[in-house]
Parts: C-alpha cells; sequence; structure tokens
C-alpha cells in the first residue's frame, strides 16, 4: 500500500497541511514524501480565475470591514428553517436569532463562571482526567515548558505540540485504502463563499443528492465565534453535504489552558454550531495541534474524538 494512499488535504486559511482520518499512525517518513507530492502537485494545478475566485495577496489584507464587504455577501445560496438536510435522519434546520450580548466575547477564552459552562462541567464527572497543568506556553523551547517537555511522550503525557505524539483515540489516516479527503480550519471566513464556490467546480467522487451542489466535499473545522458571525456560510455548508467539526471557541491553545477554560472552548463552539444547524459535532481539531492527555480526556468526555494533521506545506 502506498504510504499516500490515506491522505486528507488539510487547509488553514492559506496554510496547507496534510492529515490523515483513521486508525493507524503512520510510517516516520510519511511527512515528508507526503509535503513533496503535495508541493509537485500543487506546481502543476490549474485554478480557475475571475471575481467569484480571486483572493487578494496575503500581503494586501487588511482587518477593516470595508475590505471584506464584497466577500461576505451574497451567499451562494440560503435555507429557511425547516428544511431537509441532506443527511439521513438528520432534523429539519432550525430557526435560529443570533443574539450578540447572549455569547461570549468573540475574542477570548469564555468565563468559566456561567451557568453553560458549570452545565457542561457535569459531563466530567466520573471521567479519567489526567491531573496535569496546564503549560506556560506553547513555544517548544522556553524554558519554562521544560518539565512538560520532560514528561511529554507516549509513556507519559502524550503532548502532541512538542513531540508528535498520538494516542490510538486520535484520528490520523483515513479508514479506507485510497480515500482522500481534506479539511478548513478557522472559519467561517472572509473568502469562504469564494473557496466554496471553487470546491463546487471540481469533480465529484460519486452521486451527488438531490438539491446539494456538485463538486468536492470537506470537513470545516469551526470558531465558534466565527459562527455566530456568519452562520449562513455554515449554514450553506452543512446543507451541501460538507462535514461541520469544531475547533474551539477563540482559537486558544488548549494545553495552556485550565480544565473549565478546555470546557468553555469547546461547549460555546458545539452550542454555536447545534443551535445554527440543529446537530453537534461529535469531532474536534485543537488550534496549532496543540494537545495532551488532558485535552483529550476533556474532549473525549465531552463526546469529541480529536482529528490531528500528519504533514504540513
Amino acid at each position: 500500500m502506498s504510504i499516500r494512499s490515506r491522505l486528507i488535504l488539510t487547509f488553514a486559511l492559506s496554510i496547507v497541511s496534510v492529515s490523515a482520518c483513521g486508525g493507524e499512525h503512520p510510517p516516520t517518513n510519511f511527512h515528508k514524501r507526503a509535503v513533496e507530492d503535495l508541493g509537485k502537485r500543487q506546481a502543476t494545478a490549474t485554478y480557475p480565475s475571475g471575481p467569484a475566485y480571486d483572493v487578494p495577496a496575503l500581503a494586501s489584507i487588511t482587518a477593516t470591514s470595508a475590505d471584506y464587504a464584497e466577500n461576505l455577501l451574497p451567499v451562494i445560496a440560503t435555507y429557511a428553517p425547516g428544511s431537509q438536510p441532506p443527511l439521513s435522519g438528520a432534523p429539519p434546520l432550525p430557526a435560529y436569532t443570533i443574539v450578540p450580548t447572549a455569547w461570549p466575547d468573540l475574542q477570548l477564552t469564555p468565563p468559566t463562571n456561567s451557568p453553560e459552562v458549570q452545565e457542561w462541567l457535569r459531563e466530567l464527572e466520573g471521567k479519567n482526567i489526567p491531573n496535569i497543568s496546564p503549560n506556560p506556553s506553547v513555544d517548544c523551547s522556553a524554558p519554562e515548558n521544560a518539565a512538560a517537555l520532560a514528561a511529554q511522550g507516549p509513556n507519559g503525557n502524550c503532548w502532541w505540540t512538542c513531540g508528535g505524539c498520538l494516542r490510538d483515540t486520535d484520528v490520523t489516516q483515513c479508514k479506507d485504502e485510497w480515500d482522500w479527503g481534506h479539511t478548513y480550519d478557522d472559519g467561517p471566513g472572509f473568502y469562504t463563499n469564494k473557496l466554496l464556490t471553487y470546491l463546487n467546480t471540481l469533480p465529484s467522487n460519486g452521486d451527488t443528492p438531490a438539491g446539494v451542489a456538485p463538486g468536492v466535499k470537506a470537513t470545516f473545522f469551526v470558531v465558534g465565534a466565527r459562527v455566530i458571525s456568519r452562520p449562513e456560510i455554515l449554514v450553506y455548508e452543512y446543507m451541501n453535504n460538507h462535514e461541520i467539526s469544531i475547533h474551539t471557541w477563540s482559537h486558544s491553545a488548549l494545553t495552556t489552558l485550565t480544565n473549565e477554560q478546555i470546557v468553555a472552548e469547546l461547549g460555546w463552539t458545539r452550542k454555536a454550531i447545534r443551535d445554527v444547524i440543529g446537530v453537534s459535532p461529535l469531532t474536534f481539531r485543537p488550534p496549532y495541534g496543540d494537545m495532551d492527555d488532558r485535552v483529550r480526556a476533556i474532549a473525549l468526555a465531552m463526546g469529541m474524538r480529536p482529528v490531528i494533521w500528519t504533514a504540513s506545506s
């Protein structure tokens, strides 16, 4: 079997990485070969151009609302409450109203004293959550992380960030040989509509259900704060057979947070997704891949299996 046969291409904004989804761990040369193969494909690929696809060069993008207005509207398609998703057995789309004051600050880890977080903390009761202190930072070379680095590894605290340590519960490869897939992190973003338009132009790998746009389908690891900012984009992704997963509320490094803060990051994102599309994801991806055995245990206690990547470019 080719070591490239189960890859998932993973994109975080303009950053490209390669991920796999399933059970076995890749061989040690997997990272290098995967990146080389992806680089060759990118070098020879051709992409459509025009107003529906073009995105400014990264250096020219600034964070002002005027820069992004044309990329936020129009959404490719909208769906009324009660519309039936293509996923078998899924409930109809709910009616949602986003009241900003009912949600945490969009830029910060949510507070832990809210009734919602206190309720979600009960999901950890009776579960074996390792007694591991939060890391001072995610900088593997930082002197303040010396103790965490000394303890990391498969026989200690399996900290992916500084060592690439994986557990059997981590999704790291595709289940079926020759299956390929790809994921996108951090949205819904300013240019997500253009990305979705592009995906719709690509050849499908199978039958497309009635009412679903053709093209390649992806998994979107979404940030909760962005979900309530652009809920209509999440609805479009879901209604067109893209998979939705969790990427925390504020894109914080999870090993630096307390147990309660991790629950808040995951719980508020899960709530945002459920309020908008009516279902809750069963997977999550830690920002920066920052995950250890404590983060894993909390996520699994909340019903979320970790999905990680295995190479980047």
